[in-house]
């Protein structure tokens, strides 16, 4: 269930002051969410190959056996899934707070309107595909 605006509000004051009262706190915390949902995809990915392996060497046997071994992997992978989800939502709130999703938008507003201005870009003086001579033309 979803945090409600003043809940939200709450966590969020509660958030900034154990930054300012204990940064060093905050930033072991914040390291500790990347650090266990990357250990938990690391076992649940081991767990998908070694269902796959059960699998795979028990199908021909029985076919019970090979379905519990899907089950196991299905399982995996949904666990892999629930970790990626939460480290991305911990790593999109990082972003955030150093980026403002407005100027994202701004960001990438302008850098497909006039791509010139950015070193890589396929306009000109950009790093882009070359196009070989007598190819098409632009207009």
């Amino acid at each position: 269930m979803p945090l409600s605006e003043d809940e939200q509000r709450i966590l969020a004051a509660i958030e900034e002051q154990l930054t300012t009262t204990d940064p060093s706190l905050a930033e072991k915390a914040e390291e500790s969410i990347y650090r266990d949902a990357a250990r938990n995809i690391r076992r649940s990915a081991l767990v998908f190959v070694l269902g796959f392996l059960f699998l795979l060497f028990t199908f021909t046997t029985s076919i019970w056996l090979g379905f519990l071994g899907f089950l196991v992997m299905l399982g995996a992978a949904f666990r892999i899934e629930f970790y990626a989800r939460s480290l991305s939502k911990a790593g999109l709130n990082s972003i955030n707070e150093v980026v403002p999703l407005q100027n994202m938008r701004e960001y990438w507003r302008q850098r497909t309107h006039d791509p010139r201005q950015f070193p890589g870009g396929s306009g000109p003086g950009g790093t882009g595909p070359r196009r070989r001579p007598g190819g098409p033309k632009d207009s």
